[in-house]
């Protein structure tokens, strides 16, 4: 979560009833992006929706594995398997559209980026 918000645990405005996990988790009822490091996701960058959708999906997991109660925890092997179902974060989708579109020699010509 830290990463995501740039905020840590140890932050002034955290204390016994106001935890990190209960700042994300009230926004994620409204708008997760309030709590998203502004340097990540803005409304006016042109892939705002991929990047809120990926920031949520991360945000709930890292939820899932913060319960209070510690059998209700999620399982390193249901975080393996929830991260692989994530949506793609926009970079990388932006890096396989680079990587797979046809390239234009000097001389016209096609050719693939990967031969």
């Amino acid at each position: 979560m830290e990463t995501f918000t740039r905020k840590k645990p140890t932050y002034e405005m955290f204390s016994d009833k106001l935890t990190t996990r209960n700042w994300v988790y009230e926004a994620s009822l409204n708008s997760i992006v309030q709590v998203v490091d502004a340097n990540l996701i803005g409304k006016e960058d042109e892939d705002f929706l991929a990047k809120k959708e990926f920031a949520t999906s991360i945000l709930h997991l890292a939820l899932d594995c913060l319960t209070s109660i510690p059998t209700q925890r999620i399982n390193m092997e249901d975080v393996m398997g929830n991260t692989y179902s994530l949506p793609p974060p926009p970079m990388v989708v932006q890096w396989i559209t680079f990587l797979t579109r046809p390239i234009v020699n000097g001389l016209g010509e096609q050719k693939w980026f990967r031969s």
